[in-house]
């Protein structure tokens, strides 16, 4: 179902039930900035607080308590394709599948991926470039700022949305990054997502030192899930000091 466009689904509005929400408005429908800080009494005895983005719309991060009990988390990247020799863009995939149990709301007779999912797979596929960059020597990257994001092409299970992020600047706290999202790759077809974001990259410790045993548990955690993700890849030694980027005012 590739070629569904958003204006055909905005004359079809049928198939959803009410309560369950509108369709997408258009290409041009746009996500608020929303900012983001480390969640406020992380105590030493909690101990993942995983990597995500903000938009409200789906609850992303994910606090594994000292009791065993997870909340809901996503993984919105299945694999790594591809690292530039410079290690500034890296492109990242994300399967979509009926047995996503989301899908059922979203929507229920023309299941797609959510548009929040598409921004929390392109902060992940960001954070990998941090990560890389800076030899995993911080524990969190998390999504401070999104602007001008655009949808412009539906997911639909059996389908891929293929992530491109590439860093163009380096700010106070992290990056901002350039994104571009496509249904399989396909650079023929409108694109999904495109926007500018940009990350926080710290260590819980920088605000409360008692978390530094949190953070060398999460810095291990990414190490291991990164190893998983860029199974197919050849592995990259990325130039960390040589690749000089420019430096985002703080003013």
């Amino acid at each position: 179902m590739r070629g569904r466009s958003f204006a055909s689904l905005n004359d079809d509005r049928s198939h959803l039930r009410e309560g369950q929400g509108e369709p997408y408005s258009g290409v041009h429908e746009s996500v608020p900035r929303k900012s983001v800080t480390p969640p406020a009494g992380l105590g030493s005895g909690d101990s993942l607080y995983c990597l995500q983005s903000v938009p409200s719309a789906v609850k992303t991060n994910c606090l594994a308590q000292s009791d065993g009990k997870t909340g809901l988390k996503f993984n919105l990247l299945d694999q790594i394709d591809e690292i530039s020799p410079d290690g500034l863009r890296l492109r990242a995939r994300k399967h979509v599948s009926l047995a996503e149990e989301y899908l059922a709301d979203h929507f229920p007779t023309f299941p797609v991926l959510p548009g929040v999912m598409m921004l929390e797979a392109a902060t992940q596929a960001a954070a990998w470039v941090l990560h890389l960059r800076h030899g995993f020597a911080k524990s969190m990257a998390v999504l401070k700022e999104a602007k001008n994001v655009k949808y412009g092409n539906f997911v639909t299970p059996g389908n891929a949305l293929s992530i491109s992020v590439e860093l163009l600047k380096l700010t106070g706290t992290g990056a901002t990054f350039k994104v571009t999202g496509l249904v399989n790759g396909d650079a023929n077809q409108p694109a999904s997502i495109t926007a500018r974001i940009e990350l926080a990259y710290f260590n819980l410790s920088d605000r409360s030192p008692d978390l530094a045993a949190t953070d060398a548990k999460l810095i291990e955690h990414n190490k291991a899930r990164w190893a998983v993700l860029n199974a197919g890849v050849a592995s990259v030694q990325l130039p960390v000091a040589s690749v000089q980027l420019p430096v985002a005012s703080t003013e």
